[in-house]
């Protein structure tokens, strides 16, 4: 799994018993163990990293560099590094990704789409 970055950027928890209604935009990092309703997106940051706890759920679209999933979210989900999901997961939406590791028990209700448009090499259509 991949593992929290410690790279001096400030972390923002939004806490098990806290309720956010409305987007979120964020550079660094953000860690979701309460509800969201609205989306969350990274700003121009490479090395943001949204962790979404076991406790989390965002009923929204997630989009950032680096994300790590063991909660819930009902929306899109778009990774445009490395997406994590955790045992626990559940994502229920389309994914899309550029590397992606899947823990054991993840769950995805809808369809895993690679950064490159979900194509497989030629050589690999045609079974060659």
């Amino acid at each position: 799994m991949l593992s929290k970055r410690d790279n001096g950027a400030e972390q923002t928890i939004v806490g098990t018993d806290t309720r956010i209604e409305g987007d979120i935009r964020f550079v660094g990092g953000v860690v979701i163990d309460g509800y969201v309703n609205g989306s969350i997106t990274a700003g121009k940051d490479e090395n943001a990293t949204l962790t979404i706890s076991e406790n989390g759920h965002v009923k929204g679209s997630v989009a950032a560099p680096h994300l790590l999933i063991n909660g819930m979210v009902e929306g899109e989900v778009r990774a445009t590094d490395r997406l994590a999901l955790g045992p626990k997961a559940r994502v229920i939406a389309d994914v899309q990704y550029n590397l992606m590791e899947i823990s054991i028990g993840a769950q995805v209700d809808g369809k895993l789409i690679p950064k490159s448009g979900g194509r497989c090499p030629k050589r690999y259509e045609n079974g060659s």
